[in-house]
């Protein structure tokens, strides 16, 4: 349900990696001195409370049944979709 975006406009439930957006030219030394190298934000919308846990309850038990495959086909639909929309 969460969807990965840059900014967090809007009614949707969003997250993103802090270090690909936000601190994108900060080095990596120091974002690890710092213990931000890994944080990942996420700003809660307007679905239901429940479904939010639920989803963010299956990602934290299931990110190892996530293959590089899949992130790979996941990456060139989301490509896909931004550049025919």
């Amino acid at each position: 349900m969460p969807r990965y975006a840059l900014s967090f406009d809007g009614l949707a439930t969003k997250v993103n990696h802090h270090r690909t957006v936000s601190e994108y030219f900060t080095p990596a030394e120091q974002l690890a001195d710092l213990g931000i190298d890994r944080l990942i934000r996420i700003g809660v919308g307007i679905e239901d409370a429940d479904d939010v846990i639920a989803c963010l309850n299956w990602t934290l038990h299931h990110e190892r049944d996530v293959s590089s495959e899949d992130l790979v086909a996941w990456r060139t639909v989301r490509a896909t979709s931004w550049t025919s929309g």
